[in-house]
């Protein structure tokens, strides 16, 4: 097997086992880039959610090695590379994934490599995405509540019912998170309209209890839950007019933000 000097030669000599192995939870093939590039990033993201991963781009679905076309030339191995970079800064948090390059007889595929992220989640257009079998897809919001749980230190072992703050908050974030990702024209029709403005100020209502909690204030997440209640404050307070729907989406949306920020906050954590 003849390694051309531009590719990693490990790499190069993992690639045949990867491509007959098959795609799996931790293995992508990707015929070629994908024309909507926010379906890469959910890829990536998804496998930062995860257990992180491997996308072989220029390996067909059936194992065949195609190769990308004309990777011999610096100038295309370099604007693939940068599209990639710009492709994981659609992803929040921003992912920083390994890109390197393999040959196979004049065949060039490249690799894209993703560990495990740090954060409970990754989303794209604030949508968490995790990977399933050898699929991505958007987290459901038990799922969102149970990475969020994970993350907490000390939370697995103790469990929800000496942290019942914690348990609280989850569910709160997580129907945030669900309302947010919800079609922005469907959340703009009635009776989802009146429901989500009910929902939001429920939601801030139990926000602030927890503020006011030791635990809260221990934490110094406090004041950060105070921002999103008032976040959904304005949700609820939000009065509806002909043409103010695009309005309501940026409400909704920033109420969404908010809560995206608390659930992967390094110091939303139980202290002892």
């Amino acid at each position: 097997m003849t390694i051309e000097p531009w590719a990693d030669a490990q790499l190069s000599e993992d690639i045949p086992r990867l491509a007959q192995g098959g795609e799996s939870e931790t293995v992508e093939f990707k015929r070629e880039l994908p024309k909507q590039v926010r379906d890469l990033a959910k890829e990536i993201a998804a496998f930062a959610s995860s257990s992180g991963g491997r996308l072989l781009l220029g390996v067909a679905d059936d194992g065949s090695i195609p190769g990308v076309e004309n990777a011999h030339d610096p100038a295309v191995r370099d604007d693939l590379g940068r599209r990639i970079v710009g492709v994981c800064q659609i992803i929040d948090p921003p992912v920083r994934p390994q890109i390197g390059w393999t040959s196979a007889n004049g065949l060039g595929v490249l690799v894209i490599t993703v560990e495990k992220g740090s954060e409970p989640l990754y989303y794209v257009d604030s949508r968490a995405y995790i990977r399933h079998g050898t699929v991505y897809r958007p987290a459901t919001a038990s799922e969102v509540r149970a990475a969020l749980t994970a993350s907490m230190p000390g939370e697995a072992a103790e469990g929800p019912k000496n942290h019942p703050e914690l348990s609280a908050l989850a569910d709160v974030l997580a129907n945030v998170r669900r309302w947010s990702d919800t079609d922005s024209e469907m959340r703009s029709l009635k009776p989802w309209i009146e429901d989500w403005s009910a929902d939001a100020e429920v939601y801030a209502s139990k926000l602030r209890d927890l503020s006011v909690s030791d635990w809260a204030i221990e934490s110094h997440v406090n004041e950060r839950l105070e921002a999103t209640a008032e976040k959904l404050d304005e949700v609820a307070q939000f009065r509806h007019y002909l043409g103010e729907g695009e309005n309501f989406n940026d409400v909704c949306n920033s109420a969404g933000f908010a809560a995206a920020e608390l659930m992967g906050s390094p110091r939303f954590q139980c202290n002892k």
